[in-house]
C-alpha cells in the first residue's frame, strides 16, 4: 500500500498521497492531490491494483485498457491518468466522496423520487456498457460499486470483473474454469441464476447485469 505523503509519477502527471480511503481484495484506493498545486479542488482517487502474479497483472491491464477505451459517460467514473509502481497498476480516477452503500446505511428510508433517480442513473451506466460492440457486462453490480460525487451524481466504478463473453457452458473443464473465475470476481447475492448453475447450459452474457440491477 502506498504511504501517506508519497509522490507518485503517472504517465502525464505526478500526484501526492493524502490518505487511504478503502481497501479490499487486491486493491487500495487513495485520496491524492496534484503534486504541483495547493488547491483543495485538485484532489483525485488513485486506485492501486496489486499485480503480484501473471493473472492479477493481466486483469489489471484489462481494466485499465477498458477504462481508457470506453467513451465518457456522466454515470461512469472517469479515468484521468494511469501508471505503475512497486508491482502495482495505478489508475487515477475522479474523486467521489462516498458510495451508494454509504447513503443506504446513513438513511433508514429513501423517498420514491430519490430511489428511482439513483436507479435510473445506475441503469444509464449499464445501458452505456451494453450498447458497446461487443456488449460489456460489468458482472459485479452492487451498491458498493456505485459512487456518489459532490453533486449527488451516481457513478459506476470497479471494472475488474467485466466480460464481453457470450456463451453457454457444456464441457466440464470449461464449467469448472468459469465457476472459479465467477467465484473470484462476482458477488453471490447479486449473481444471476445462469451464473450460479453453469451446468444448466443457459447462455451467460451481458444480461446477467439485469438480474443484479433487480437485486
Amino acid at each position: 500500500m502506498l504511504k501517506r505523503g508519497a509522490a507518485v509519477k503517472l504517465q502525464r502527471s505526478t500526484v501526492k498521497v493524502v490518505e487511504n480511503l478503502s481497501e479490499g481484495g487486491y486493491a487500495y484506493v487513495h485520496k491524492v492531490k496534484d503534486a504541483g498545486s495547493s488547491s483543495s479542488r485538485n484532489h483525485f482517487a488513485l486506485k492501486q491494483i496489486v499485480a503480484n502474479d501473471a493473472e492479477l497483472t493481466a486483469s489489471a491491464a484489462r481494466e485499465r485498457e477498458l477504462m481508457a477505451s470506453l467513451a465518457p459517460h456522466p454515470n461512469i467514473v472517469a479515468m484521468l491518468d494511469w501508471g505503475s509502481a512497486s508491482g502495482s497498476v495505478l489508475l487515477l480516477l475522479e474523486l467521489c466522496e462516498g458510495s451508494l452503500a454509504d447513503r443506504v446505511l446513513a438513511k433508514r428510508r429513501f423517498g420514491w423520487s430519490e430511489l428511482l433517480d439513483s436507479f435510473a442513473q445506475v441503469t444509464a451506466a449499464v445501458v452505456h456498457l451494453h450498447s458497446q460492440a461487443p456488449p460489456i457486462a460489468h458482472r459485479d453490480l452492487k451498491i458498493e460499486n456505485v459512487l456518489v460525487d459532490a453533486d449527488g451524481l451516481c457513478k459506476l466504478c470497479d471494472f475488474g470483473s467485466y466480460s464481453t463473453v457470450s456463451r453457454a457452458y457444456t464441457e466440464r473443464k470449461d464449467i469448472l474454469q468459469a465457476e472459479d473465475e465467477i467465484s473470484k470476481t462476482t458477488t453471490l447475492m447479486y449473481r444471476a441464476p445462469e451464473m450460479v448453475d453453469l451446468g444448466a447450459g443457459r447462455l451467460v452474457n451481458h444480461q446477467v447485469d439485469l438480474w443484479a440491477l433487480g437485486c
